[in-house]
């Protein structure tokens, strides 16, 4: 019986690492395949070239085309061999006392075809975005990713000291500031790596450059790598500090407010405001933990007018110093303050919550669901409704959601409706 026992135990045991194996295998495979390039036309490595890639996903080509190449940079091949095969890596060479980088764009086609095909997610992750210092002389590398704001999202280590993230208008980029070298290409050193997610797309574009202070060209091996990853210290929420986050607009303010999880572990709570969607400031700052109690319920009225779009977001910072960001609220302030509809953003949904941007005709009770594409209801909240532009956090939607999805609003025995791609 004993030989028996543990022959099962055994069994079992070697049956669950090989589904383990598996199912760490298929999550680790990219989610685009760039290899086996052909020039289709223009000069190679030259700006203007296009590159046809077959097969990068099932049923899926692609184009890849030099847009330009700025201060002095030459290409030595727009996909080099080290590294990753199903990586995207330009080798470039970096002159000496000089800073540029090279602009590529990529066009997703329905395989064998020249047809634009539209990718429900794209996630990009520059690796290796490292750099070397030269007898006393630092090189620097930066890539650039386009981020199209509100179906987007990125992701990085927040606490590093390696990179330095920025958003310039329409880009996430990732400056090394440290000039340290990691031999090779590796997905494990994510403190020289940052991803961004743009959903709903048939083409995207990105950078990879540096900043060379040396006295001659240095070549660099850029790597572009087609999948998410997780980062220590992500500055995405994990669900544990905000409740839920939303605000009306009337005719003479925005009002916000949102609550916290009762056990919360926040230091600060920083509220932050754009009339770009990118570029915040801090026009308000709450700390939930004054004398020794646990506030969880916040509000704030902004009378300041703007012309445009407001946009606003929480930053949250814990007792441990992690800094995490609320879902972005929009406010146009120039919008008839009559009639009904839906807006959803983000559409491509990360970690379970999204925004639902309700204008009302009055005050009232309303409904929103969410059902996938047999009509099955799937989540179901009960709303009340200020006049005005309501933006209201959906949340708490369970981890088991994931594809597309039906967002059904029920207003005054009318129904409006949107759609949202949970990842």
């Amino acid at each position: 019986m004993k030989t028996k026992s543990t022959s099962v135990i055994l069994k079992r045991s070697i049956l669950f690492i090989l589904l383990l194996l598996y199912f760490l295998l298929i999550y680790s495979q990219p989610k685009y395949d760039f290899r086996n390039k052909t020039l289709v036309s223009g000069t190679s490595n030259q700006v203007g070239a296009v590159y046809r890639f077959n097969n990068v996903a099932s049923g899926v080509d692609a184009f890849v085309t030099i847009i330009d190449i700025t201060g002095g940079i030459t290409l030595n091949d727009i996909d080099g061999s080290s590294g990753f095969a199903e990586a995207l890596q330009p080798v470039i060479n970096i002159p000496a006392k000089s800073s540029g980088y090279a602009e590529f764009r990529i066009n997703f086609l329905v395989g064998g075809t020249n047809t634009p095909m539209v990718q429900a997610e794209v996630p990009m992750t520059p690796i290796d975005v490292d750099g070397q210092v030269y007898s006393g002389d630092s090189l620097f590398e930066y890539d650039m990713v386009q981020y199209n704001f509100p179906s987007a999202y990125f992701d990085y280590n927040f606490s590093g000291t390696e990179l330095s993230i920025s958003f310039p208008s329409g880009w996430v980029q990732g400056d090394n500031i440290a000039a340290i070298d990691y031999p090779g290409i590796d997905t494990t050193a994510k403190q020289v790596m940052f991803t961004v997610v743009n959903g709903n797309i048939s083409d995207v574009i990105f950078r990879v450059g540096g900043t060379n202070n040396s006295t001659s060209s240095r070549q660099r091996l850029r790597s572009v790598y087609f999948q998410t990853f997780y980062y220590p210290n992500s500055i995405l929420l994990d669900g544990t500090s905000l409740q839920s986050f939303q605000g009306n607009q009337n005719t003479s303010s925005v009002d916000l407010v949102w609550k916290l999880y009762k056990n919360h572990c926040l230091k600060s709570i920083s509220l932050e405001k754009s009339s770009s969607g990118k570029d915040f400031t801090t026009i308000a700052e709450f700390w939930p933990g004054t004398d020794g109690e646990s506030i969880t319920d916040f509000s704030f009225s902004d009378r300041e007018n703007i012309s445009g779009v407001a946009y606003y977001r929480l930053r949250l910072v814990r007792v441990t110093g992690k800094v995490e960001y609320s879902n972005v609220l929009s406010f146009k302030s120039n919008t008839s303050l009559s009639g009904n509809f839906l807006k959803i953003y983000p559409t491509l949904v990360k970690n379970n919550q999204f925004t639902a941007m309700i204008q009302s005709d009055g005050k009232q009770q309303g409904l929103i669901e969410m059902l996938d594409y047999s009509g099955r209801v799937v989540y179901k909240k009960m709303l009340l409704l200020e006049n005005g532009i309501n933006n209201i956090l959906i949340n708490n939607m369970g981890s088991s959601l994931k594809g597309t999805f039906i967002v059904r609003a029920v207003l005054d025995n009318k129904i409006y409706t949107g759609h949202v791609l949970a990842k």
